[in-house]
């Protein structure tokens, strides 16, 4: 069967397209989830919860708890926009609390959507009802006399108070908001944890937190950075995550934050026991444009460290080759030299150098890339 017809047949029936795992965070893959759903309702989601900057910041100062923000944003992405979906409660679970009223005023306006009395929650159904009455208790029971509700993402609130209501896990809620909005994909965090992300700078400082590695709401490290832990031990991954990741057809390492988002997905204990007990393609897009994390980092020495962070579980004698595949565009990207496909040759690994232009030299085209994807994934 060609490339062509593979296309064509997820476009016709998604429901029977591949299932593209990918590990992330972030918004850098929001507008290629969104689009994904048109050829796959198999695509897997594994998103990092740990970061500190941002309302996130708020919630989880105030709950000691997981970041939830770019998990609520990645299922708003992959919700079904169709007659079929549920647009009212995506509308509901997207709604931001005003930045420029007191903090008396937005407490009240919490109360009466937990109280089903404002008109975004009077639209929905019985269900939604149900849920948002349970969870905005939960939260509205425990949250701080202090907590600065500008600008909340009435998501994340229902998130937290989903969280609190079952011994402080994720996926309870996820898989009830990921009914309700009819997700076209899987989406969880890779651990539960309450942990900080902690960087070690070539000069041999430690730069602790996600927003300030990120340089999103601080100026850039300008430093190269050589390791990236966690703030403290975290759970082994669960039995579900596990077979998410090892039954994929196709497991991706995306464009976005190389660090904070796609690293940082690999730290949590039995991730990389996961990824090398699969069998299937592992796939490195590297980034376009200007990475800050990236500083002084070679395309290599990103491979190089994928490898390293993806193998931590295994003893030195069992150590493998995690990434076989390298998918990118070498008109994007003047690293794609002699130099760097003897390296490739030399640790096996394939490079699938195609054309990913898009309307931006700093972007892949979206629809061109999940092509790919999914011709890799079904070869």
């Amino acid at each position: 069967m060609s490339e062509q017809s593979h296309i064509e047949i997820c476009l016709a029936d998604p429901s029977k397209g591949p299932s593209l795992l990918f590990f992330s965070g972030g918004s850098a893959l929001d507008k290629t989830t969104s689009l994904l759903t048109k050829y796959t309702h198999n695509s897997i989601h594994l998103l990092t919860p740990f970061d500190s900057g941002g309302s996130s910041a708020k919630l989880r100062k105030a709950f000691n708890m997981p970041a939830v923000g770019d998990l609520r944003a990645r299922l708003m992405a992959i919700a079904d926009d169709s007659l079929e979906g549920h647009p009212e409660a995506v509308a509901l679970f997207r709604y931001r609390l005003p930045t420029d009223q007191p903090q008396a005023t937005l407490k009240t306006l919490v109360e009466h959507l937990q109280s089903g009395e404002h008109p975004l929650v009077e639209a929905t159904s019985s269900t939604v009802k149900q849920l948002i009455e349970k969870n905005l208790r939960a939260f509205l029971d425990e949250v701080p006399d202090n907590f600065d509700y500008r600008g909340a993402s009435v998501g994340n609130l229902v998130i937290t108070g989903g969280y609190l209501n079952h011994q402080r896990t994720l996926s309870h809620v996820v898989d009830q908001i990921s009914e309700i909005v009819n997700a076209l994909g899987i989406v969880r965090t890779t651990t539960d944890d309450d942990l900080e992300l902690i960087a070690t700078l070539a000069d041999g400082t430690t730069v602790s937190g996600q927003h300030k590695i990120t340089a999103k709401e601080t100026r850039p490290l300008n430093q190269k950075i050589i390791n990236l832990t966690l703030s403290g031990p975290s759970s082994t991954l669960d039995v579900k995550n596990h077979a998410l990741i090892s039954d994929a057809d196709l497991i991706v390492f995306p464009p976005g934050s190389f660090f904070s988002s796609v690293i940082a997905n690999l730290l949590p204990t039995g991730v990389g026991n996961a990824i090398n007990a699969s069998a299937k393609p592992k796939v490195f897009i590297p980034n376009l444009g200007i990475d800050p994390e990236l500083y002084d980092t070679s395309l290599i020495e990103q491979i190089e460290l994928l490898n390293q962070t993806i193998n931590k579980d295994l003893s030195d004698s069992k150590e493998t080759k995690a990434i076989n595949m390298v998918l990118t565009d070498s008109t994007l990207r003047s690293d794609i030299d002699t130099a760097f496909k003897d390296y490739l040759f030399s640790k096996q690994i394939q490079l699938m150098d195609i054309d990913l232009r898009g309307n931006h030299s700093l972007q892949y085209d979206e629809s061109k890339l999940i092509e790919a994807l999914i011709n890799i994934a079904v070869s």
